[in-house]
């Protein structure tokens, strides 16, 4: 009996050690628990700041995509833009080149009239040299030439006869002008 009490202790003091170590463990556990509840608790603040930064992320990189579709339409209208420009560049330097030979033409044309005018002015002086410049002027004005007579040549004072040095201007003009069968001519006179 001593011996089955003695074995009942010993049983019972193993199963108090045991029980302890339980209790320990237990109590171990727990504070594990809790840490591990903290630790959750932590992680699932992280995860929904994380998840935050996310949909905050997203929505910024939605607006850059949305800017970078809106640039690059811009970009398009631009390139379109400037492919009309250069076209309307082309065209009017096409023009321009144009223009420039009609202009050289123009001015080739001018420079024959001139030429043309003071050849003309120089056979009227040379046919008209006999008189002086107190009776007959001949100039060049706006590209057209003048001959200007004054009375004293054409009439005597007093008298609608025109005076024979008159008369043989007003011939040797005549010839000049019929030889230049291409020359336009105004009289003017009273």
């Amino acid at each position: 009996l001593d011996k089955t009490v003695h074995d009942y202790k010993l049983q019972r003091y193993a199963f108090a050690e045991d029980a302890k170590m339980k209790d320990h463990l237990n109590d171990s556990l727990d504070i594990e628990i809790r840490k591990l509840s903290s630790d959750t608790s932590s992680l699932r603040s992280s995860l929904r700041d994380a998840i935050r930064e996310y949909e905050s992320e997203r929505n910024k990189l939605m607006i850059i995509e949305e800017n970078l579709n809106k640039k690059s339409n811009l970009i398009d209208d631009l390139n379109d833009e400037q492919k009309k420009k250069e076209k309307e560049i082309d065209s009017l330097r096409s023009s321009l080149y144009e223009k420039q030979k009609r202009l050289a033409q123009l001015e080739n044309m001018i420079d024959k009239n001139k030429e043309e005018l003071n050849k003309l002015k120089k056979i009227i002086n040379d046919a008209l040299q006999s008189f002086d410049d107190s009776e007959l002027n001949v100039y060049l004005k706006d590209g057209k030439v003048y001959v200007a007579m004054e009375e004293k040549l054409l009439f005597k004072t007093g008298s609608s006869t025109i005076d024979s040095r008159g008369k043989e201007a007003i011939i040797k003009l005549g010839k000049i002008l019929e030889k230049n069968t291409e020359t336009e001519i105004l009289i003017e006179g009273h």
